[in-house]
């Protein structure tokens, strides 16, 4: 049960309003017969998007209900709704039970038909956004449809759409002292853009081969696997979701997923389970202001032997692994070919499974203002470069797990020692340095269970007479503690200035002047 506080101390939203434009062009058709004169003019794609009509509310206890606030523009608690001179909301120390709405009032200047609809979006503090309620229209989503828009009349015409932004009383206090910001905007492009709307399955697996981009008008269910195999592929979830039982593989082309929700139903087997699998250089996919549940493994990236390398991006998202399930990201080091890969996770929660991220091969893995958290170790870097800022980091371990590599050689994967960031190697077949800086980090070892680390670091392992090592560089603003969790959600206790003192250097590696550890001033 949540242990809830009506006052959310110093939370502060911030909402600001854009908007989107991909314009198109028309052209004279014409022949060349003759000198002749061509004039050409280009389409106007123009929408311009504005706050109206604001009003804020206030849970009363005494009515059990929401009521208008006295005075408008301030949450009963003392709060404050504010609307800045460049059109932006903010929400200033919002409370349990505070909801402010307005309208977003869009107003059509184009003169081609268009086609728009409003998206909300998380920039920073995704913690925070996750526990808002938001309502477009009256209903709970963050995506409305596509409407069309003819050519505006002299003057222009404003289409309006109500915005509903709650921190919902029952809010507990994982939400305490959180900040977030959030975009709200209206977006429109020229109707005849490359857009698919689908109404079935098959419809989804089809339109994604074929390349565009793909608009779900509803939730689906797609029992058959996803090939996007070339070119550049868009699954616009439309506020719904997708409900994979099969893979969806990138094969040399690009996926962007956003604005929605992706459940990935998963293929029960440890080695062919991973649900969203990249497999050749040259292709990505990116995540973007959407939730991917996966059952065992959400995401598999490997290099084929490309020398560009594939790519993972995660913005402004959640992945999440069913309790019991392995890897939310996951590399694989099974051949030289694999090798070189990118991944960046920015304003995003990865939670879940045993481990969040394993990274074991020469590449290149980045994290800025997000949080890492698993069953076991949150990050296993066994390999390559680490850049992680404004982060937090927590592993839970138990006491069957903790332990239990001491003494023994570490096996593949996660199968190391226990620690919420374990950097390099005590032995194995990974070849390359583990490199890990960390920036304005937190990293958190689970209070419940005795002898739980924070940071495990190992160096020295030889392959093929190569010795690789392993370095951590951390700044001053980086801090280690303690903490416990309830089904994945964070109560902090404690935390204190990181310092070499409190990090676990592997007694057992092979040399241990190939570990390197520093604390000094970044900038």
């Amino acid at each position: 049960m949540k242990n809830r506080k009506s006052i959310i101390a110093g939370a502060i939203l911030s909402i600001m309003l854009c908007v989107s434009i991909v314009a198109g062009a028309t052209f004279a058709l014409f022949e060349t017969k003759d000198e002749i004169n061509v004039s050409v003019g280009s389409a106007n794609v123009k929408i311009t998007a504005t706050i109206g009509d604001l009003e804020t509310y206030s849970y009363d206890a005494t009515e059990n209900a929401q009521i208008k606030t006295a005075a408008n523009g301030t949450f009963t608690a003392g709060g404050t709704a504010t609307v800045g001179a460049n059109g932006s909301l903010v929400l200033d120390r919002i409370a349990a039970g505070d909801k402010v709405t307005f309208n977003l009032n869009v107003k059509n200047e184009s003169n081609i038909k268009t086609k728009w609809r409003t998206v909300v979006k998380c920039l920073n503090g995704r913690e925070l956004y996750d526990g808002l309620a938001i309502t477009l229209g009256g209903e709970t989503k963050t995506v409305t449809a596509y409407e069309d828009l003819d050519i505006a009349p002299e003057g222009g015409e404003t289409k309006t759409v109500a915005v509903s932004i709650e921190l919902p009383y029952d809010a507990g206090n994982e939400f305490l002292n959180k900040n977030c910001e959030l975009v709200v905007r209206a977006e429109a492009v020229q109707a005849n853009a490359a857009i698919t709307e689908v109404t079935e399955a098959t419809e989804v697996k089809n339109s994604l081969a074929n390349g565009g981009t793909t608009l779900l008008s509803s939730d689906i269910e797609l029992s058959e696997a996803v090939t996007v195999a070339g070119g550049n592929a868009t699954l616009d979830l439309n506020g719904n979701t997708l409900t994979m039982a099969q893979q969806i593989i990138v094969e040399d082309g690009n996926l962007n997923i956003t604005n929605g929700k992706v459940v990935l139903t998963g293929i029960d087997d440890k080695d062919t389970g991973y649900d969203i699998r990249v497999t050749t250089g040259n292709s990505s996919v990116t995540v973007e202001n959407s939730y991917i549940q996966a059952k065992k493994d959400a995401f598999f990236i490997v290099n084929d032997g490309n020398r560009t390398a594939p790519a993972l991006v995660i913005k402004n998202s959640t992945v999440k692994t069913e309790t019991g399930g392995w890897f939310c990201i996951n590399t694989n080091a099974g051949s030289t070919e694999n090798y070189n890969v990118d991944i960046e996770i920015e304003n995003s929660t990865v939670i879940g499974g045993e481990t969040a991220i394993l990274f074991n091969i020469p590449g290149n893995l980045t994290v800025r203002n997000s949080t890492l958290i698993s069953e076991r170790s949150a990050v296993v870097l066994r390999a390559g470069n680490a850049l992680i800022e404004n982060t937090v980091i927590y592993g839970r371990s138990s006491t069957a797990t903790l332990n239990y590599y001491n003494e023994r050689n570490w096996a593949s994967g996660n199968e190391v020692t226990d620690a919420s960031l374990v950097i390099g190697n005590r032995n194995g077949s990974y070849r390359g340095d583990a490199t890990c800086v960390l920036k304005n980090v937190t990293v958190l070892r689970n209070g419940a269970l005795e002898g739980s680390r924070t940071i495990c670091i190992s160096g020295g392992n030889t392959v093929d007479g190569v010795q690789y090592g392993a370095s951590l560089v951390y700044d001053a603003n980086c801090k280690m503690g303690v903490a416990t969790d309830t089904d994945m959600l964070l109560d902090i206790e404690s935390t204190e200035a990181m310092t070499n003192d409190c990090i676990y250097v592997d007694s057992k590696a092979p040399d241990r002047t190939k570990i390197s550890i520093n604390g000094i001033a970044l900038n």
